[in-house]
C-alpha cells in the first residue's frame, strides 16, 4: 500500500486499498489466508485492525499526494515567475559541466542572443569562439583564474556574437556548486545578462564627460565642489589648470583664498562668508596663478540638507583674462577715438533711422550751444524747426531727412554747400558727406556725417574772383604753340573787345585773329622769340573788336615753365591803352584846355583822386608786390603782398624809409651775394622802364621785379613804381607740364612729338646751312618674344637699361628719342670728315653686350639698324622716317644684328608707310567708332545648348564699307605700337554695354593681350564699368593666354585674383600652345582651360593629339578646372571630344562668328 501510494495517483491507492480490503474479507470467510487461523473471534479483530490499518494508510497517502500536488503547482509556478524575471532582466541560466564543457542553458540566454531555444547547443568552445576580439583573451583568463581558485568569485563583462552578426555586451555571472573528492570543480551555475542599453548609456555617458571637458578647457571654465564639513576642494582638471596648481592636489577653503591675489583677498572672502548666509554668489576677482596674474569669474549654488544647514557648495571657475584685457582694449580705444572725434573743429554725428542722434561730437554740440549728452536720443525735431528736417517744396528747402533718407537707402550724399545757421543766428557754410552706417550684418541701421566749415573758403574764393573781374583788365593765359592757343580768358574782354568768354575759348586763336593785319607779323614773331627763350614780354599793339573799331592795349606775359626749364604757357594781362594812345595824341590841347579851366581842372583832381583811393585800394588786395618811391627816392606807399613777399612784419612801417636801406635788408633773401648786388645795382641806378627780372630767394621763391618812373603832367619825376609778383607755382608747373609733353614715362627720352619737332627743326636749319645729318632707326630683335615669354615688366626693364646704354654713347649735339614700342631714333650732324658707320656699329656693340637674366634663362639682345642720310635719301620727315624705317627692316630679313644705310635700288619703303597708315587707321577707328563686335557661342557639349559667347573684334573701313577688316592684320600692329591696350578697353567697355542693352543675352567672353594684362589698373577698369552699367560679373569671362600667364606667374596670380574679387571668372586661353608641363596650373586660380585648337582641329585622324588632349583633360578635371574645345568643325570632332569628357565647345560646326546677339 505504502508503495502504490508513491507510485500512482489517489483514485489508483484508493481502489488499490478497497481491493485488498475485499480480499482480506472474503480470504478470512473462505478460511483462507493470515486471518483464518480457527479462532474466529481472533480472526475477526485481526482482520478489523488490518482493515482500519488498510483504511490508515490510504488516508496517509491520501494526504501525502495531495501536499505533492500542492508542491508542483507552487514549483510550477516558481518556475514560471522566474522565467518571466529573467526575460524581463535580459538574463539567462546556464548550467556548465566543467569536465565535459557542455552547457545547459534556458530558453532566455537563446533568445537573448537571438537563437531558436530549441535547436540552440552551447558548449564552453562555442562561446569562446564567439567572443570579441577584444575582449577574448581578457574574459577567459577570468574564467580559469576562477577555476584555479585564484579569484573568489567569477564575473566579467564582454561582448558576445549574435546570430545577426551584433555585438551584444553580456554581464556573466557565476559559482561552482560541485567537486569531485580531490577539490576540483565539476559543475558550474550561473546567469547571463544583457547590459548592451546599459553599455550604450555609459559610452554616452564618457561621451558626454569628454565633449564637456573639451568645452571647459576651451571656454576656460572649470568646476569644483566644496565640503562644507570636512573643508575639502574637490576640483576639476579645468580648475586645476587655471589656478596654476597641481593636479590632484589635496585643497581646502585657505589654500583656495591663497591664491587670490591680496587686495581682493578680503572682497572674495567676504562674498564666500554671505554666500553661506544664503546671498548668491558671482564675483570677479585676480589670482596669481604661477606668477601670472588672471582674471576669474566665479559662480556658486548652495547645497543643503534637510534641516536648511548648508553642507556643500557647487561651482564654476572661468578664466576671463582675455576678456578682461579685450574690454581694457575696447575702453581705451572708444575714449581715443571719442577724444579724436571731439578734439576735431569738423561735425561728425550720426543718427539712428527714426532720426534720433546716436553719436555728437563736442564741435556739433557747440554750435548749437548744447552739450553732447543733451542731444544723444534725441530727434533733430527737437533742435530745428520741422520745416528744416522735413522741407518745405514752398521755400524751396530740402530738408535734413531727405538726405538721412537716401544715406539710410545705401547712397552717399555729398552737399558741397550747404547753408547751416547756428545757434547765434550764423549763417555759415558747410561742405558735408552723409554716409550709410551699417551692422555687423550689413544692415543699415542708421546715417553718419561729417560737415566741414567752408565758409571762409568760399568767402576768399568769392574775393579772388571778384577782384579779377574787377581789374580794369584782361587775363589770360594761353598755349606755347604756333597758334599760341587760348585756354583761359577774363570775363572783361566782352566789355573791352565785345567777344564772349565762350566764343574765345570755342575758337582759341580768335585773340590772334584779331591782331591788327599792320600788327600781327611784328607780334606773331615776337611771341616766338619768347616762347623759346622763356622770356616776359610787353607788347603794344592793335585789335579789332567785335564791332569793327580798333582798340589798343597793351599786353604784359611772362611764361611758366615745366621741370626742365621749357616755357610751356603764356599768362598775361591786356588793358586796354586806347584812351591813353589817344591821350597822347590830345595831350597839348588837354593842356591847353586845362589851363584855360580851372574848374575842370579842380574836377580832374578830385576825380584823380577818387581814382587813386580806389586804386590804392585795389592794390591792397592784389597778390603783386607794389612799392612806391617819392622823388627823394623814399618809401612812399608799398601794399601788404609787397610785405608778405619779403618776410616784413605788417606792423613795420617802412613810409619815409629809403629805399636804399629797404632793399639792404632783401640781401640775406637772395641764393647769391653777386645776385644781390645786382638786384641793388639795378633797383637803385635805373632811371627808366627797368626790364623785367627774375630774383631767386633762399627758400625756393622766385619773384619778378619790374619798375616804372613815375612823372607828373609836366613830365618831371615824382617818384618810381616798383612791382614784384611771385612765380615760383607757375614756373613749377610750366617746367612739369613741358617735360611730361616731350618726354617718354618710361625711359626718359624724348617722346615721338618732340623727336618730330626735333626733326623738323633740323631740316629746316638743314636747308638753310646746306648740312647734312643722319637720322637712326633701330629697334629691339626678338623683343615680341621677351614680352610674350617672360611678361611686360621684363620688357619694361629691358627698354629701360637699352636706353641707358645707348644714352652713354650719344653725343650730346645727337638728339635720341624713344618712338613707341621697342623702336628708338637718333637724329646726327654729319660733317664731312665723319665715319657714317661708328654710330650704328657702336649701336650693336652696345645692344649686344647687354647681359640679362629672366626666370634662370640667359637673353642676349641684338639690334638692327637702319641709316638714312639728309638730304640725299629724302628732303621731308615723312620720307626720311619711312627710308630709316625700311632699311631698318631689311637689316632685320638679313639676318639681324646688323645696320644698313638706306639704297634706293631696294626701296621697300611702301611697307614702312604701310605699318604709319595702319597706325593711323586704327587711331581713326578708335577715334571714330569703326570697330565692331562679332559673338560666336560656346555650347555644353552633353546638351549643345549655348552657355556663352566670345566677342570677336572686327574693322570696318571709314568710308563705311561692307567688307571687314579682320584682325589678323591690324592687331600684329596695335600689339607692336601699345594701340592694342585702347582696343582692349573699348572691347571691355562695349561688350559690358551690350550686356547691360540686353538683360538675356548670354556671358560674353573677352580676350586680353599681354600688354592689358600688365596694366595693373584694368580690373579697377573693369569693376567701375559693371558699377557703371549696373551688370552682374558673373556675365563677364576675362580669357587669358597661356604664354602671357606662364611668362610671370606672380603677376599673373595677382592679375587673377584681382579680376576674381571683382565677380568675374577668368578661362586660360590657348592652353598647351607653348608649355609641355602642367605644373602651373596648381598656382593659377582660374576656373576655365581653353585646349589650344591645333590639337583639336584634327583630332579624329591624329593619335597623338587625342592623348595628348586626353591627358590635358584629366589634369584640369583632377584640378576641378572646366574645359573648352575650340576649332571644332564637324560632328566627327565633336563626338570625340565628349567622349573625352571635355565639358564645352565652340567652332564653325554650332556656327560662324556673327553680329548678331545670340540668345540664349
Amino acid at each position: 500500500m505504502i508503495w502504490a501510494g508513491l507510485r500512482f495517483n489517489v483514485v489508483e491507492v484508493s481502489i488499490a486499498a478497497i481491493a485488498v480490503t475485499l480480499l482480506a474479507i472474503w480470504g478470512t470467510a473462505q478460511n483462507l489466508g493470515p486471518f483464518s487461523q480457527g479462532h474466529p473471534q481472533l480472526d475477526q479483530l485481526a482482520l478489523c485492525v488490518f482493515v482500519a490499518t488498510v483504511a490508515l494508510i490510504l488516508h496517509m497517502m491520501i494526504g501525502i499526494q495531495t501536499s505533492w500536488r500542492q508542491a508542483e503547482q507552487s514549483l510550477r509556478d516558481s518556475e514560471s515567475r522566474l522565467r518571466l524575471t529573467l526575460a524581463a532582466s535580459n538574463q539567462g541560466l546556464y548550467d556548465l559541466n566543467v569536465q565535459t564543457g557542455l552547457v545547459t542553458i534556458s530558453p532566455e540566454y537563446a533568445r537573448m542572443l537571438d537563437y531558436d531555444p530549441q535547436t540552440f547547443l552551447e558548449s564552453i568552445d562555442r562561446w569562446r569562439d564567439h567572443l570579441h576580439p577584444e575582449d577574448h583573451e581578457t574574459t577567459f583568463q577570468i574564467y580559469k583564474d576562477y577555476l584555479n581558485g585564484l579569484r573568489e568569485d567569477y564575473q566579467a563583462e564582454y561582448r558576445q556574437l549574435t546570430r545577426q552578426g551584433d555585438w551584444k555586451w553580456i554581464l556573466s555571472l557565476g559559482k561552482v556548486v560541485e567537486w569531485d573528492k580531490q577539490g576540483h570543480p565539476l559543475r558550474m551555475l550561473g546567469t547571463h545578462t544583457d547590459i548592451s542599453e546599459r553599455k550604450a548609456k555609459e559610452f554616452a555617458l564618457r561621451q558626454s564627460e569628454a565633449a564637456l571637458r573639451r568645452a571647459q578647457s576651451l571656454a576656460k571654465l572649470g568646476s569644483w565642489q566644496l565640503d562644507l564639513k570636512n573643508n575639502a576642494f574637490n576640483w576639476s582638471k579645468e580648475t586645476f589648470r587655471i589656478f596654476g596648481v597641481k593636479d590632484r592636489t589635496p585643497l581646502n577653503y585657505e589654500d583656495f583664498l591663497a591664491c587670490v591675489v591680496p587686495e581682493d583677498r578680503q572682497r572674495v572672502d567676504c562674498a564666500w562668508c554671505a554666500a553661506l548666509q544664503g546671498v548668491p554668489y558671482d564675483i570677479e576677482y585676480q589670482i596669481n596663478a604661477n606668477g601670472k596674474i588672471k582674471w576669474i569669474k566665479e559662480q556658486a549654488e548652495i547645497i543643503s540638507d534637510s534641516s536648511g544647514r548648508a553642507i556643500e557648495l557647487l561651482g564654476t571657475a572661468q578664466d576671463i583674462s582675455e576678456r578682461k584685457f579685450a574690454e581694457e582694449i575696447i575702453k581705451q580705444a572708444k575714449t581715443l577715438l571719442q577724444t579724436v572725434i571731439d578734439t576735431t573743429p569738423d561735425w561728425i554725428f550720426a543718427k539712428d533711422r527714426q532720426h534720433r542722434f546716436i553719436l555728437v561730437n563736442q564741435a556739433f554740440a557747440s554750435s548749437q550751444r548744447l552739450k553732447p549728452a543733451e542731444m544723444i536720443g534725441k530727434p533733430d525735431t527737437d533742435f530745428w524747426p520741422e520745416y528744416l528736417c522735413y522741407g518745405d517744396l514752398a521755400k524751396g528747402i530740402r530738408g535734413f531727412h531727405t538726405d538721412d533718407d537716401e544715406a539710410i537707402a545705401g547712397q552717399t550724399v555729398h552737399n558741397p554747400a550747404d547753408p547751416t545757421t547756428l545757434a547765434d543766428r550764423q549763417l555759415r557754410w558747410f561742405d558735408t558727406w552723409k554716409l550709410p552706417m551699417r551692422d555687423a550684418n550689413g544692415e543699415v541701421i542708421g546715417v553718419l556725417a561729417y560737415a566741414r566749415d567752408i565758409t571762409d573758403r568760399l568767402n576768399a574764393e568769392s574775393k579772388y574772383r571778384i577782384l579779377i573781374e574787377q581789374i580794369p583788365a584782361v587775363t589770360y593765359i594761353a598755349n606755347i604753340n604756333s597758334s599760341v592757343d587760348t585756354l583761359y580768358i577774363s570775363p572783361q574782354i566782352e566789355s573791352q573787345l565785345g567777344f564772349s568768354v565762350q566764343e574765345c575759348l570755342d575758337d582759341p586763336q580768335l585773340r590772334i585773329k584779331q591782331i591788327h593785319p599792320d600788327d600781327r607779323e611784328k607780334i606773331i614773331g615776337s611771341l616766338t622769340t619768347n616762347s623759346m627763350t622763356g622770356k616776359p614780354y610787353n607788347l603794344e599793339y592793335r585789335l579789332v573788336k567785335k564791332d569793327g573799331a580798333i582798340a589798343w592795349v597793351r599786353d604784359d606775359a611772362i611764361t611758366l615753365k615745366d621741370a626742365a626749364g621749357k616755357p610751356i604757357l603764356f599768362q598775361g594781362v591786356l588793358f586796354d591803352i586806347t584812351n591813353q594812345r589817344q591821350a597822347e595824341e590830345n595831350l597839348k590841347s588837354a593842356i591847353e584846355e586845362l589851363r584855360i579851366s580851372e574848374k575842370h581842372q579842380r574836377e580832374l583832381r578830385t576825380l584823380a583822386e577818387r581814382e587813386q583811393s580806389r586804386m590804392r585800394a585795389l592794390l591792397s588786395v592784389m597778390n603783386i608786390g607794389i612799392l612806391f618811391e617819392d622823388d627823394k627816392q623814399k618809401v612812399e606807399y608799398f601794399n601788404p603782398a609787397f610785405l608778405h613777399m619779403w618776410d616784413i612784419c605788417s606792423y613795420e612801417n617802412l613810409l619815409n624809409i629809403p629805399t636804399k636801406t629797404v632793399f639792404d635788408r632783401f640781401t640775406k633773401h637772395f641764393v647769391q651775394s653777386g645776385h644781390a648786388a645786382k638786384f641793388r645795382r639795378d633797383a637803385l641806378d635805373t632811371h627808366e622802364i627797368s626790364e623785367q627780372s627774375e630774383l631767386q630767394l633762399t627758400d625756393g621763391r622766385i619773384l619778378t621785379q619790374l619798375s616804372y618812373p613815375v612823372n607828373d603832367v609836366k613830365g618831371q619825376s615824382i617818384g618810381r613804381l616798383w612791382i614784384y609778383e611771385d612765380i615760383t607755382k607757375e614756373r613749377q608747373t610750366a617746367e612739369q607740364l613741358i617735360y611730361l609733353a616731350e618726354r617718354d614715362p618710361l625711359t626718359g627720352l624724348y617722346n615721338r612729338h618732340r623727336f618730330q619737332e626735333e626733326l623738323d627743326n633740323l631740316i629746316a636749319t638743314s636747308l638753310r646751312n646746306q648740312s647734312k645729318f643722319a637720322l637712326l632707326y633701330f629697334d629691339l630683335d626678338d623683343f615680341k618674344y621677351i614680352n610674350d615669354t617672360f611678361g611686360h615688366r621684363a620688357g619694361d626693364r629691358v627698354l629701360v637699361r637699352a636706353a641707358r646704354e645707348i644714352s652713354s654713347i650719344v653725343r650730346h649735339i645727337e638728339l635720341f628719342a624713344r618712338l613707341g614700342g621697342d623702336e628708338f631714333a637718333i637724329l646726327s650732324l654729319i660733317q664731312s670728315k665723319d665715319d657714317i658707320s661708328a654710330l650704328p656699329v657702336r649701336i650693336l656693340t652696345t645692344i649686344s653686350s647687354i647681359s640679362l637674366r629672366f626666370h634662370n634663362t640667359n637673353i642676349r639682345l641684338t639690334s638692327s639698324v637702319g641709316v638714312a642720310i639728309f638730304p640725299e635719301h629724302g628732303e621731308t620727315a615723312e620720307n626720311l622716317i619711312a627710308h630709316a624705317d625700311a632699311v631698318m627692316y631689311q637689316a632685320k630679313n638679313q639676318g639681324k644684328n646688323t645696320w644698313i644705310i638706306y639704297d634706293p635700288i631696294y626701296n621697300n619703303s611702301e611697307a614702312t608707310l604701310n605699318r604709319i597708315t595702319w597706325h593711323n587707321r586704327i587711331k581713326q577707328a578708335l577715334d571714330q567708332n569703326l570697330f565692331e563686335i562679332h559673338f560666336q557661342g560656346v555650347y555644353e557639349t552633353s546638351r549643345n545648348t549655348l552657355t556663352h559667347l566670345e566677342s570677336l573684334i572686327r574693322m570696318r573701313n571709314s568710308n563705311r564699307s561692307v567688307n571687314l577688316i579682320m584682325p589678323g592684320q591690324f592687331i600684329p600692329v596695335a600689339e607692336k605700337n601699345g594701340q592694342i591696350v585702347h582696343i582692349d578697353q573699348w572691347v571691355i567697355k562695349r561688350s559690358i554695354e551690350l550686356l547691360s542693352q540686353n538683360p538675356t543675352m548670354p556671358p560674353i567672353a573677352i580676350n586680353i593681350s599681354g600688354r592689358t594684362f600688365s596694366d595693373p589698373a584694368i580690373p579697377n577698369y573693369i569693376h567701375n564699368l559693371l558699377n557703371k552699367f549696373n551688370v552682374d560679373p558673373r556675365r563677364l569671362l576675362i580669357e587669358l593666354t597661356e604664354t602671357v600667364a606662364v611668362s610671370d606667374i606672380q603677376d599673373a596670380q595677382r592679375f587673377i585674383e584681382a579680376i576674381q574679387h571683382t565677380g568675374c571668372r577668368v578661362c586660360l586661353d590657348d592652353f598647351g600652345s607653348g608649355f609641355s608641363t602642367f605644373g602651373y596650373l596648381k598656382y593659377l586660380d582660374v576656373k576655365i582651360i581653353k585646349i589650344d585648337g591645333l590639337f583639336i582641329r584634327d583630332l579624329p585622324k591624329n593619335r597623338d593629339n587625342q592623348i595628348i588632349v586626353k591627358a590635358m583633360v584629366e589634369v584640369a578635371h583632377g584640378l576641378g578646372k572646366m574645359t573648352v574645345a575650340e576649332f571644332v568643325e564637324d560632328a566627327a570632332t565633336l563626338s570625340m571630344i565628349k567622349s573625352m569628357g571635355i565639358d564645352l565647345a565652340q567652332g564653325y560646326y554650332f556656327g560662324r562668328p556673327t553680329v548678331q546677339i545670340p540668345i540664349k
